[in-house]
């Protein structure tokens, strides 16, 4: 294929924008849309190529691998080692583990799957996982396995172009169709999965099999199509917003995306900016920039918590140093080594496996910081592992009925119930009571009126919370109940009805307790490594500075239950005139492991704070003998 320079460029203004998304400036909040693009280039290309090869007879399946097994896997390959190389500097163990799977996925080219699994793409802590962006790849890669095998199939059954085209289109169509369905369904799959991406390269295929057919715009049509077309995709950066776009939002910019790939750019505007020296440069390396952007962003973010836009700056002009040398010294020479094509896809299989084994090392890894002391242990302990062991104690209460003459208490909420019963179990609260919990996802709140709340939610949390009848509680455990405690993350819009949430409950005929949600941590979250540095004994003296939105939060939703039972979790722990929490226990072992839930030394720690509130002093009486003695 003749090479066009403006495609360069064109892939200098697809992976540009990711970078800057990824670096955190909030200007380009459509910038991820830049994979979008790159799905647009990269149909267009595979598809010009195996349709030509394959109308004139000279398709080989093990030449086509070949190709491609030049043209990714030795940057892949440097990019994944290096990787694996730095990051026991700046990770936990679990995260090593984490980081050696998604890197065996990767090579298995289902790093999408493995994702999808594991991380949702827009939530704030996917910043951290270095190889996240291979999910784009994997999509990539199998494509590249259905469409030389779909093509093939349609040209030895009927050699028509116009077959490939209604073949393809009706294909595009209906993965267009298909994300569309799942965009509000499973938001996830939607994003990471070949079958609701396919449509994005496909908008690509199908501008290749039109060129093929009626060959490329003309330039005088070119001419007027490309500034509207670079517009629109430069429009769409900057105007989209931070989150999932639905499917038929973004037909304008893979439509754009396809003309210019389908057009004979002239001496004009379009052609001079796409082909400008900078952005062809860009473009040249993108693939490798790319590959080495999201480890270099994650590093930091884990080494550092967050980066400024200084570092930002800085981070980005060190991954295009790191491109453009992998560039140099990687890619071309590999496209230029000429080795047979068995050896090239020998050397290929062992590189992988190599890689491979690499991996399945580094699963065995410990960083010497986990197994310094029980305290850097307590630091280094994974959220997966807290979770685990907060539902395993929370199963013990949760939806048991009441059966016995005690007090009836029923705990409802959502982790933050479960923190409170961590805090209950620490101390030996409800010893004269009878506990049963119901939890309901902070994504709905517990609110179980008849009203409408749907206008408060986000369309996916709508369609989570769609049936608010079995969100409640049962009819019978709130009948029976004496006490209702309501623990959650309050958001904004259930705090404001507060008042209204708490009737609902108290109809049943029970006694209604509020508890304020709680935070531990800064605007801008310090990553735990960072307290490595600082010695045990020193650690009980650290604060986190917690936005004062919260402090108001809590003071909000008690002047709208106007004197009804409320635990304000900041009154009793906190100092809420410097807006200052502790994030240590007096032997050094970290109280939070999110900044928002508990550790286990953390519900020790706090619970006696939270208990000794006069509204629930009377469920803990191990804690009034403790008084009682002048403990």
């Amino acid at each position: 294929m003749k090479y066009r320079p403006e495609i360069d460029g064109l892939r200098a203004l697809a992976v540009m924008p990711v970078l800057l998304y990824h670096a955190g400036f909030s200007w380009i909040s459509g910038g991820y849309l830049g994979v979008d693009v790159f799905f647009v280039i990269s149909g267009y290309l595979i598809t010009s190529i195996l349709i030509g090869e394959i109308s004139t007879g000279n398709f080989s399946i093990a030449r086509f691998y070949e190709r491609r097994a030049r043209r990714i896997l030795p940057a892949l390959l440097v990019v994944i080692l290096a990787t694996l190389a730095f990051a026991p500097q700046v990770m936990w163990k679990w995260q090593l583990e984490e980081l050696a799977m998604s890197a065996l996925a990767t090579l298995g080219f289902i790093a999408n799957h493995f994702f999808l699994g594991v991380v949702d793409y827009f939530r704030t802590d996917s910043e951290t996982y270095p190889l996240l962006h291979m999910w784009s790849l994997a999509v990539e890669e199998q494509y590249y396995v259905v469409m030389p095998l779909l093509l093939l199939g349609l040209w030895r059954w009927r050699p028509s172009l116009t077959l490939c085209c209604w073949i393809v289109g009706g294909l595009t169509l209906a993965s267009l169709a298909a994300a569309a369905y799942q965009a509000d369904r499973a938001v996830e799959s939607a994003f990471y999965l070949l079958p609701y991406r396919a449509y994005e390269l496909g908008f690509g295929s199908l501008a290749a099999l039109f060129v093929a057919r009626h060959g490329r715009l003309a330039e005088e049509r070119s001419a007027r199509l490309g500034p509207a077309c670079l517009l629109i995709i430069l429009l769409t950066y900057v105007s989209v917003p931070a989150d999932v776009v639905l499917p038929w939002a973004k037909i304008p910019l893979l439509a754009a995306t396809a003309v210019l790939m389908m057009s004979t750019m002239p001496a004009g505007i379009t052609m001079r900016v796409l082909s400008s020296r900078p952005l062809r440069w860009i473009g040249l390396i993108s693939f490798s920039l790319y590959l080495w952007h999201q480890p270099v962003f994650a590093f930091a973010r884990l080494h550092f918590g967050h980066i400024d836009t200084n570092q930002a700056v800085a981070l980005i002009a060190g991954s295009m140093l790191l491109a453009a040398l992998t560039y140099r010294l990687v890619e071309q020479p590999a496209r230029r080594c000429k080795v047979t094509q068995p050896k090239a896809l020998m050397l290929s299989v062992l590189s992988i496996a190599a890689t491979g084994a690499t991996c399945m090392v580094m699963l065995s890894v410990t960083p010497a910081a986990d197994v310094r002391s029980p305290q850097d242990a307590s630091l280094a302990r994974s959220v997966k592992d807290h979770t685990e062991s907060i539902w395993t104690q929370y199963r013990e209460i949760e939806g048991r009925a009441f059966t016995t003459d005690k007090e009836h208490v029923l705990l409802v909420g959502d982790s933050y119930s479960q923190d409170f019963w961590l805090m209950a179990k620490a101390i030996g609260a409800f010893q004269d009571a009878e506990l049963s919990a119901h939890f309901i996802h902070y994504r709905c709140q517990p609110y179980i009126g008849t009203r409408d709340v749907s206008r408060h939610l986000s369309q996916a949390d709508r369609q989570f919370c769609a049936d608010r009848a079995s969100l409640a509680p049962p009819s019978d455990i709130l009948r029976d109940a004496d006490t209702i405690i309501l623990a959650a993350a309050w958001r904004p819009w259930s705090a404001g009805m507060i008042a209204e949430i708490v009737q609902d409950y108290q109809v049943h005929g029970a006694d209604v307790i509020v508890i304020g949600r709680k935070r531990l941590r800064e605007r801008i979250p310090l990553h735990f490594r960072a307290y490595l540095d600082v010695a045990i004994d020193e650690r009980k003296d650290k604060i986190v500075q917690v936005e004062d939105i919260h402090f108001k939060q809590s003071e909000q939703i008690e002047a709208h239950l106007a004197g009804l039972p409320f635990v304000n979790f900041f009154k009793e722990a906190c100092d809420v005139e410097a807006f200052t929490c502790p994030i240590f226990d007096q032997n050094g072992f970290i109280l939070t492991f999110d900044g928002t839930h508990l550790t286990p030394e953390g519900a020790a720690y706090f619970a006696p704070k939270i208990f000794a509130s006069p509204h629930l002093r009377r469920f803990a009486p191990t804690l009034q003998t403790s008084e009682a003695s002048g403990l």
